[in-house]
């Protein structure tokens, strides 16, 4: 009884991982391939820290700032 228990848990993780990765990677497609004006595709990006964060120039900055 207790080794079925054991597959029974292993079976659980194992399902559980796959619905996570799969979630992930459909997330992913999503976001990509819609348009670059939808703005969950921002948000996509700034979830993954890829998001470009806008610069000042420094030769354009006075010194007091």
């Amino acid at each position: 009884m207790e080794h079925l228990k054991n597959i029974y848990y292993e079976e659980k993780a194992n399902y559980q991982a796959t619905i996570k990765k799969e979630k992930i990677k459909s997330w992913k497609e999503y976001c990509n391939l819609t348009p670059n004006t939808n703005p969950l595709n921002t948000i996509h990006k700034m979830a993954i820290n890829k998001a470009k964060k806008s610069q000042t120039m420094t030769t354009l900055q006075k010194p007091d700032g």
